[in-house]
């Protein structure tokens, strides 16, 4: 990293790009954390829950097999194999799920202090039509914000800061990773 511009070679470009979250590219989820690093979160705690009440019956539809490790599936389910566009009313495709890998690696680097949201967004992505040229200016971040930070912020893996009651609520919320973040996610095959 060079005054804040983290250079990558074509082929580690490539292989964020390419990384399904599976294991096998550069992004490598911790799966084996203690509960006791996880048990902080909201989703994490409540996930156990809900497939402890599956356990044994299954659900209607869907057959429930377990990962490896059995912890990090719902992570990796999350921002790699879900179109998380499904979940908004924004009306612009989903630009992130693509690149997670890269945005991934890139707010591992950039986000050790408090950011906005929007500066945020434009640090770690790829700038793509969607992004630069989008119908409404705030758009693009409040998708960043509804697909990506949201379910980081769900994961503990990062963490999000509330204006103070007397703000303007119409303030931009700040965003920074946690300790966890390092803990779950490493990143190989960039040396």
């Amino acid at each position: 990293m060079t005054a804040g511009i983290v250079e990558l070679t074509q082929q580690q470009f490539r292989a964020f790009i390419t990384d399904k979250l599976d294991g096998r590219g550069p992004c490598r989820v911790q799966e084996d954390l203690a509960f006791a690093a996880l048990a902080g979160t909201s989703v994490v705690p409540n996930a156990r829950l809900f497939l402890a009440a599956l356990d044994g019956n299954g659900a209607g539809l869907t057959q429930l097999q377990p990962a490896a490790g059995g912890r990090a599936a719902l992570f990796r389910a999350t921002l790699a194999q879900y179109n998380l566009a499904y979940l908004d009313r924004f009306n612009m495709p989903e630009v992130f799920a693509p690149q997670i890998s890269l945005i991934l690696y890139l707010i591992g680097q950039f986000c050790t202090d408090w950011r906005e949201a929007g500066a945020l967004m434009r640090s770690v992505t790829i700038p793509t039509k969607e992004l630069t040229e989008p119908k409404y200016p705030e758009l693009p971040i409040a998708a960043f914000e509804a697909r990506v930070l949201r379910y980081l912020c769900w994961f503990g893996l990062m963490e999000k800061a509330r204006p103070a009651a007397n703000d303007d609520w119409q303030q931009p919320r700040l965003y920074r990773k946690t300790p966890l973040y390092d803990r779950m996610l490493r990143f190989v095959g960039l040396g």
